[in-house]
This record gives C-alpha cells, structure tokens and sequence, in this order.
C-alpha cells in the first residue's frame, strides 16, 4: 500500500510538471499586443508604421517619421519660454532669482517678428515685467537672447512650432529641453487628427479624432 501511494504521488509531481512546461510554452507563444497609442496612430496615418514604435511611442522618432512622411516647406516658432535661475542676482542676494524669458511671434507678414519679455517670477510663477531696452525688445538675435542666460541654471526652455506641410496636412509640436513633448497632425479640411503627449507619470498618450 506505502509503496502504491508513493508511485500515485509520484505520477501527480510528473503531470504538475508536464502541466507547467505546456502552460509555460502557450504563455511564451502569447503574442505581445501593439500599444493604444501606436493603434491610433496607425488608425489616423497608416503612412507612419514604424516597428520601433509599435509598444512604446517614442514623440522624437515619430516626429522623423512625419517629416519623411510629410516633408516641410516651412516650419515657424510661435513662442519661446526659458525658465532659468540667475545666478549674477543669486550672488547679489536680489529678492528673485528665478526668471522667465519668453519669445512670442508677434506677426508673420513678410518675415516674423517676435516680441522678448523677461519676468521675474515667485514660487507661484507670478511673474512681474523686467524692463528691456528697447532694441531688445524686438526681435532680438541670438547673441542678445544669449547674453540674458549665459550666467543662468536653466530649468525649462519650451519652444512650440507651426509646420507647413507639402501634402495639405497641418503639423505642430511642442518641444521641452531638447525632447518633443506634444505633437498634432491633421489634414486641412480636420476629418482626421492626431494628437499626443507625453506624460510624466503615464508616458505618450496618442489619440485619433475623425469627424
């Protein structure tokens, strides 16, 4: 009798076992399901398949595949927004070191004209207008922007931009510290719509809106 339950038991360790190899292989063989977000895309613009972006969205990367995709004839930035520590005004102990500077496109026209104002902002981003020269003011190159954070911690520099598109499709982005953190695509007459964002906590979120 002992040694017909030992045989029973061991018959039981086997079929467990067998049980856990099959499960194991069906469980490998589960193909990985394509994120939402690249499902929307591909819903919108089938034209941006992309491998890479099939379970994690990548916004930089997909920005690549738009432009190859959609080459631009022009792209234009409606505004520029550096929040940065002053470290000159730091040293001075002034009563606020934390500014922001910000780039806004005031017309197009012929050429774009963009507008620079600097404020000094407290803990609630309340910001209070530094007064510029007024050559500042108006369309400041390069060397002029610079010359305000050149002795600055940057925190934030956010630059939104406005594409013109070749094949009538519209396309605007917005970029944070190097990394595009939003993006819309849609054709002109808006019966289709892509829109992401990247999200800190919940990574990119694409959706597809047609009418």
């Amino acid at each position: 009798m002992k040694v017909f339950f030992i045989v029973i038991y061991l018959m039981g360790a086997i079929l467990l076992s067998s049980e856990s190899s099959i499960g194991g292989i069906i469980e490998g063989n589960k193909k990985k399901l394509p994120s939402i977000s690249y499902t929307h895309i591909l819903d919108c613009f089938p034209q941006l398949k992309n491998n890479s972006l099939e379970f994690d969205v990548d916004l930089d990367i997909l920005k690549k595949n738009i432009d190859q995709f959609s080459p631009s004839a022009k792209s234009i930035m409606r505004y520029r927004k550096v929040i940065y520590e002053d470290l000159i005004s730091s040293e001075s102990k002034s009563d606020s070191q934390k500014k922001r500077l910000t780039l806004s496109l005031v017309h197009l026209r012929n050429q774009p004209e963009y507008r620079m104002s600097i404020e000094k902002i407290d803990d609630k981003m309340t910001g209070e207008i530094i007064s510029l020269p007024k050559v500042h003011e108006i369309n400041p190159n390069k060397e002029i922007i610079k010359s305000y954070l050149i002795n600055a911690k940057i925190e934030e520099d956010e630059t939104y931009w406005i594409d013109t598109k070749l094949n009538k499709l519209e396309f605007s982005y917005k970029i944070s510290n190097d990394s595009i953190i939003e993006l819309d695509l849609s054709d002109k007459s808006k019966q289709k719509q892509l829109k992401c964002e990247k999200r800190k906590d919940r990574g990119v979120l694409c959706l597809c809106l047609k009418k």
